[in-house]
């Protein structure tokens, strides 16, 4: 909670920033919450936490937003990441992806975590990449697939995935393989 707050107070030091927060529960004792804000100036200022029993991590980061076409859109973001237990302290590379094309809509974060501190091991995550089309005004179908790569073992997610809409942002769940685990994810939109 402190770190959505602190995020909150710096977004507001960007020029026109665009920002989304982000709040995922699930069927697990997954939690996560995240600000990600976009200046203007293509600026990017991110934070998040990501908890699960025994690891709860923090996440914050400064990235620049690439757009090469209109309908594609990347942001490589470099974090500082510091988790409760382990000691955990070290650098994440991320690069958070979209495209858009007609009905079509995917987005990803995908990100390598190098432990600087402490003994958390080092690992690589795609959470999630979602591939969704636009069925209706409010509603979207796809599916969400995602995995975690730490000490050797793979841990792949994949499940479909329902969207809703609205004028505040949308609404989405998935149910995911792997570690069969119900997901419902709340992401607000605020445009300044």
């Amino acid at each position: 909670m402190k770190t959505l707050v602190m995020l909150f107070a710096l977004a507001a030091c960007l020029p026109a920033a665009d920002c989304t927060l982000e709040l995922r529960g699930s069927s697990t004792q997954y939690r996560y919450a995240d600000v990600l804000c976009i200046g203007t100036n293509n600026l990017v200022l991110d934070a998040y936490y990501i908890g699960n029993p025994g690891a709860n991590e923090t996440n914050i980061g400064l990235g620049y937003q690439l757009k090469p076409k209109p309908s594609v859109t990347f942001i490589p973001v470099l974090y500082v990441t510091g988790g409760k237990e382990k000691g955990q302290r070290g650098a994440k590379l991320a690069l958070i992806l979209g495209w858009e094309k007609g009905e079509y809509k995917a987005s990803g974060y995908l990100a390598r975590y190098q432990r600087v501190a402490g003994t958390a091991a080092n690992y690589l995550v795609l959470d999630t990449f979602d591939a969704t089309r636009v069925l209706s005004k409010h509603w979207e179908a796809g599916a969400s697939f995602g995995f975690l790569q730490q000490t050797g073992k793979w841990n792949p997610q994949y499940g479909p995935l329902a969207k809703l809409n609205d004028k505040l942002g949308y609404t989405s769940v998935s149910y995911r393989f792997g570690v069969r685990e119900l997901r419902v994810s709340r992401v607000f939109v605020i445009k300044r």
